[in-house]
């Protein structure tokens, strides 16, 4: 007992300033620390440690005072809270797997694309919209006995020349004929017109 109550001594007779000064201002010191490390985790332990070791240095001098001073500290453990939240951005911050993933086919994907190939230039604007060739194809191969999927994408064709035959010439215009003049080729192409 005569040990305890010499530590009990030895206790009250460290300065006032160390509870009163230096414990709260670590509060506010260990919440940047932890916010600039990423380790908010390690506030609460951080600051309930120093409340306690505050709140034992008070209670070795008189009981009321350390109750109120526990109740301060509790405050500014609270106010000191939203200083964890700052980081430091790193300069190269480390990208999840999935998105190192996405990163490596976008490229190979745009390196391994090939050109788009027309099979006719687009119509200038000077000399019109000209779909003859096209509509004789067409006729042809309506004539023609086609299989069921065929009759169909033949039918798409035909409104679709139609449509660019009735639209102003422009880039847009020449593409949509260019492609569906390159699909009546391979119609005609495949029952041999």
């Amino acid at each position: 007992m005569e040990i305890f109550l010499a530590w009990l001594n030895l206790c009250a007779r460290v300065p006032a300033w160390v509870p009163l000064l230096l414990l709260p201002a670590l509060v506010p010191v260990s919440a940047i620390f932890c916010g600039l490390l990423r380790r908010k985790k390690f506030y609460l332990p951080t600051v309930s440690l120093l409340g306690a070791v505050g709140g034992f240095l008070m209670a070795c001098g008189e009981v009321p005072a350390a109750f109120c001073y526990l109740f301060l500290f509790f405050v500014l453990g609270i106010g000191c809270f939203p200083f964890t939240f700052l980081k430091i951005p790193k300069k190269g911050e480390r990208k999840s797997r999935a998105e190192k993933l996405y990163g490596m086919f976008r490229e190979e994907e745009e390196v391994l694309r090939p050109p788009k190939v027309n099979c006719f230039e687009p119509a200038k604007a000077e000399e019109g919209t000209d779909v003859t060739h096209a509509k004789s194809l067409i006729a042809k191969l309506e004539r023609e006995k086609l299989s069921p999927a065929d009759r169909l994408e033949l039918d798409a064709l035909s409104r679709t020349v139609q449509a660019a035959g009735t639209r102003p010439p422009d880039k847009e215009t020449g593409e949509l004929l260019s492609d569906a003049l390159a699909s009546v080729l391979r119609l005609t192409a495949k029952y041999k017109l």
